[in-house]
């Protein structure tokens, strides 16, 4: 997937961490989806590994899950507009 994809029928959304950070669930429980379904939406792909790959390299996550097996949604990230499924 191209650093530049933007699926079609998508908007911009702003991830926060202010008061709660937000996750996949969150994202998609406040525009009525699966988080699955927003993930692949976003990335083409359910592959953890990639997704994963998609939030350091691409979006610019640099805090890690307190396991240290994914990366989180923060306002430290370089890119923090998130494009989201729009139904």
């Amino acid at each position: 997937m191209p650093r530049a994809y933007r699926p079609g029928a998508s908007f911009t959304y702003r991830v926060t961490d202010l008061d709660t950070p937000e996750d996949w669930a969150g994202v998609a429980r406040k525009h009525g989806l699966d988080p699955s379904r927003l993930i692949r939406f976003n990335f083409e792909t359910d592959n953890p590994d990639e997704v994963n790959w998609y939030l350091r390299h691409y979006v610019g996550c640099d805090v890690a899950t307190d396991d240290r097996q994914n990366w989180m949604f923060s306002s430290s990230a370089n890119w923090r507009q998130w494009p989201a499924c729009a139904g």
